[in-house]
């Protein structure tokens, strides 16, 4: 059962009448002592602006003029010299840069109970007060040629800005914190965001009083000055307009709300209908409906809930739907996982590492290891696209494969990878689909280390040798026996081309996804990177190569999603 309304729309009707006294005294007040408001509001706003926009002129000339013989100061390098300009500025207490301390001579207090009452981690464009021996000192730094330098001052010679119109109180800021200024009313305690902006007036509570805020910016130091004055105290001849205005303000509450209580009732009891409808929909009741007789709002308002009753019945048959989809997309996940052979393969002439992950529950990519006799079959395929129409393609090129490996039983002449890639063809081909495939198809002859491939428009295999040191003419690409992709035509027609190969040299095939994983700028991998990770792992095991190439993709990625299925093979030769 719902909770029960805890505020009535008749209480929100009479709180909304009381809303009305507050507009009719606001009215009444203005109405009253417009003339006077008008005239003395508007010399406060100009002047309260003017004061803070002056104000904040000075300390940026000011800042700006320290500032200047800061930068004169870091550019001495004669300590002697330097303490010399120090002494001569006057109101220069002392001089930091880089553990470097200098104190003018003309100052007499105790110079190492002064340093340790400097703020420390000072950083750039900072300004900060402190307080030694109870006379208050500012620190100003500032970044010069990497380094940061700062010098100390009395707070005086900035307090004196402040004080220059003494109808107003005026403080000094920097990223939210109190630099300098009596805060007399706790500013220092209001959201720091309140001070951004420039030239700008604004009326905030404190201490169950108004204030006008002022606020202007510096360029030097980037500082907030701020100035405020309590409005009541500017304004106060216009309390006694408000009170006089408050009479009539509670009899026009008074007749207001004895109307307020007559109509209430013709609202609140279609709500209530709509209230006992939406308990219902919240038990699970769908099919029941809700009858409001009224032609405005609330009677649109029960019809649509009666159509929204009828959308969640809909939706809810539709979730069933796609509950019963996704279990199905889990299990062609679960079969199509078992289309590809082990991760990792030994046999006495070969090692094999691979790695597979599809971009969505099902990929467009797979590849295909067989041994018969003598030779082993390697063969890696990429689907245009991913997802379940490219999974269904690629369930039809390992049905082939299948079907490749029983027929090599009986047609040993099948074991060319140009037979091979014209019999895919045709399967794919047949299937009618408007999904192509590229694929690199090869057969190594472990006896005479021959190997011959294919290349259905697909990635070039990189061929690395085992050295010491590698470089980047020692990786060559298997560029030959090129031919258009599976499933284009049927008359496709496919050559290969054959190499030796030597012990210890690693073959790597892989799929686009790879070299196309992109960061979250758009950058992609590319084959630059791969080649890097070849030249200085190339003498490692295949596996570990695998795992280098796989950990760098997926940092750069910086997801464990991708855009594109990623398929790659190290075959290392024995």
């Amino acid at each position: 059962m719902g909770k029960k309304p805890i505020f009535p729309i008749k209480f929100k009707l009479i709180t909304l009448n009381t809303a009305l006294l507050i507009v009719v005294i606001a009215f009444l007040t203005k109405y009253a002592t417009h003339l006077f408001e008008k005239d003395k509001k508007a010399y406060l706003y100009e002047n309260s602006l003017f004061n803070v926009t002056s104000v904040a002129k000075e300390f940026n000339y000011t800042l700006n003029r320290i500032t200047s013989d800061l930068q004169n100061l870091s550019l001495i390098k004669n300590k002697k010299l330097k303490s010399k300009a120090i002494s001569e500025t006057k109101y220069i207490l002392a001089y930091l840069e880089k553990g470097e301390f200098i104190i003018n001579r003309d100052f007499d207090k105790d110079e190492n109970q002064f340093k340790l009452a400097i703020p420390k981690n000072q950083r750039n464009d900072s300004i900060a007060s402190f307080t030694f021996e109870d006379e208050k000192f500012v620190i100003l730094t500032k970044k010069f040629k990497d380094n940061l330098a700062s010098i100390v001052i009395k707070a005086n010679i900035l307090n004196n800005l402040l004080s220059q119109n003494r109808t107003y109180n005026t403080l000094v800021f920097q990223n939210g914190k109190l630099v300098l200024g009596n805060d007399l009313i706790g500013l220092s305690e209001y959201d720091k965001n309140e001070f951004k902006g420039n030239n700008i007036v604004k009326k905030v509570r404190f201490n169950n009083d108004d204030y006008l805020i002022s606020t202007a910016q510096t360029k030097a130091f980037e500082l907030s000055v701020v100035s405020t004055i309590s409005e009541s105290d500017a304004l106060s001849v216009t309390k006694f307009l408000t009170q006089r205005a408050l009479y009539f303000a509670i009899f026009i509450i008074a007749l207001s709300t004895i109307i307020i209580v007559l109509l209430s009732r013709t609202i609140s009891k279609p709500i209530e209908k709509l209230y006992r409808r939406a308990l219902s929909i919240g038990q699970g009741d769908f099919e029941s409906t809700v009858e409001i007789k009224t032609k405005d709002e609330l009677g649109t308002l029960g019809d649509s809930f009666n159509q929204m009753s009828r959308d969640i019945l809909d939706y809810i048959e539709k979730m069933k739907e796609k509950a019963r989809l996704d279990e199905e997309v889990k299990v062609a996940k679960l079969v199509q996982e078992e289309f590809f052979p082990p991760k990792d393969i030994e046999t006495n002439a070969v090692r094999i590492s691979s790695y597979a992950a599809p971009a969505s529950e099902c990929g467009g990519d797979w590849w295909g290891h067989h041994e018969f006799g003598d030779f082993i079959i390697t063969i890696i395929a990429d689907a245009t696209g991913h997802g379940l129409p490219a999974a269904l393609l690629t369930s039809a090129i390992n049905s082939a494969f299948n079907s490749i490996k029983i027929r090599l039983e009986e047609e040993t002449s099948l074991i060319s990878p140009a037979e091979i890639t014209q019999y895919l063809n045709k399967v794919i081909d047949l299937s009618n689909n408007k999904i192509l495939l590229t694929a690199f198809v090869s057969v190594y002859n472990t006896k005479t280390r021959e190997y011959s491939y294919t290349n259905a428009s697909h990635l070039e295999v990189l061929k690395v040798p085992k050295r010491n040191e590698i470089t980047k003419a020692d990786i060559i690409p298997l560029i030959d026996a090129k031919g258009p992709r599976l499933g284009e035509s049927n008359e496709s027609s496919y050559s290969y081309e054959t190499i030796k190969l030597e012990a210890g040299e690693l073959l790597v095939y892989m799929t686009d996804g790879i070299t196309e994983a992109e960061n979250s700028e758009g950058k992609q991998w590319g084959l630059r990177k791969l080649l890097k990770i070849l030249m200085t792992y190339g003498q490692n095991t295949s596996k570990e190569i695998r795992d280098t190439i796989v950990s760098v993709v997926y940092d750069h990625r910086g997801s464990d999603s991708f855009d594109d299925d990623l398929t790659l093979i190290c075959l290392e030769v024995k």
